[in-house]
């Protein structure tokens, strides 16, 4: 037991002192440190925020720079995991997604939106409504940022959350006792009313999860049949529409970072970011539709969610809305209702501005950048 904890004891104290080493040996080629951006995501390389977000905005960065500013994307929690707040706060990374939910306590007002996702009807109406809300109209979530030293350009909103099931599944009374892979407390307790037991775990751990039995169900992006294999575990896709997380802010750089560009170098990077927002939702809603049509094809059932599923749906809404208040309140946010009413009124908005059109990712880009980031006041 004492060698197994000296060997954990030498794994964390290597982490450390990688972490450290990391903008030393970006600069090995003698160029200033300025010049070098070093982010960090926890989600694997093909995982849409990587390969369709992060990774095309940041080789963006780098050509509208003409090379000013180089980066380099470590995705895979190769550096840091779910921790990005502290590490970003350290200054031991230059940018990295930040997920609230992992550290709910540090991020409280952005909480009170992120714990409001059974709202999300459209994704491209929430990731747009969420953006302009944190970076026009929230100050309190601007001040949370600059507490821990963060400047946050841009959210995601991932595609609508559904159940996928090893059983076969009918009504909603056959989700009686199962148990559903969830997220959070928000997730949680929808799947308490469904008459289900939750089960909190990362879904990079589902499949395996699901094959040894601890799972029945994964509540979550459909994406994952494809991108996590879970089509070879589920057989039924509940099509209704479960929620969704938007509180995972992707465009992130420390303080420290970003007052070292150039006010033209800031204009550039906040310029190019609405697409990075676009290419990354419209992903996430492609990938959700391809490998629901692929899933079909290799055999899985969908079904949709019955009346009794959608008027609980209706009744938890109203339960959220006051819990996501109460919740605020309890972590010292004093004026939660009004932020919360304030969020919801701008996703009032965004729906109309969306409706049914269809939107390719560069018409959505410039609808985000005209909405949002060109009222954006760089500091």
């Amino acid at each position: 037991m004492k060698i197994l904890k000296l060997i954990d004891l030498w794994k964390h104290a290597s982490r450390i002192f990688l972490l450290l080493l990391l903008p030393f040996l970006a600069a090995c080629d003698q160029e200033p440190l300025i010049k070098h951006v070093v982010y960090s995501v926890f989600a694997p390389p093909g995982h849409p925020v990587a390969r369709n977000g992060l990774t095309p905005w940041l080789q963006s960065i780098e050509d509208a720079t003409n090379q000013e500013i180089k980066t380099r994307l470590y995705p895979g929690a190769s550096i840091v995991g779910k921790g990005t707040v502290s590490a970003l706060r350290m200054g031991l990374i230059d940018g990295g997604l930040v997920a609230n939910i992992y550290t709910p306590d540090e991020l409280p007002v952005s909480m009170i939106t992120t714990n409001l996702g059974f709202f999300n009807r459209n994704s491209l109406a929430t990731a747009g409504a969420i953006n302009e809300f944190m970076l026009l109209q929230c100050p309190e979530c601007e001040a949370e940022y600059a507490k821990h030293g963060i400047v946050n350009l841009g959210t995601y909103a991932a595609s609508s959350y559904k159940l996928m099931c090893k059983q076969i599944i009918q009504s909603s009374a056959d989700l009686h006792g199962l148990k559903i892979r969830t997220a959070g407390p928000v997730f949680g307790r929808w799947i308490q009313l469904m008459g289900a037991v939750p089960v909190n775990m990362s879904n990079s751990h589902a499949y395996e999860a699901l094959e040894r039995g601890m799972l029945d169900c994964v509540m979550g992006s459909t994406a994952w049949l494809k991108s996590l294999s879970l089509w070879d575990m589920t057989n039924t896709i509940v099509d209704m529409p479960m929620g969704t997380f938007f509180g995972g802010s992707l465009f992130n750089f420390t303080d420290d970072k970003w007052q070292q560009f150039s006010k033209e170098q800031k204009q550039v990077i906040l310029r190019l970011t609405p697409k990075g927002i676009a290419d990354t939702v419209i992903a996430y809603r492609t990938e959700s539709s391809s490998a629901e049509a692929a899933s079909l094809d290799r055999g899985l059932t969908k079904i949709s969610g019955d009346k009794a599923l959608f008027q609980l749906l209706d009744a938890y809404k109203d339960e959220l809305l006051q819990h996501s208040i109460e919740v605020a309140k309890s972590r010292g946010v004093i004026n939660a209702a009004e932020i919360a009413d304030r969020f919801l009124i701008t996703l009032n908005k965004w729906e109309n501005l969306i409706g049914d059109q269809r939107w390719d990712n560069e018409r959505y880009a410039e609808l985000i950048w005209q909405q949002i980031h060109s009222k954006y006041e760089i500091k």
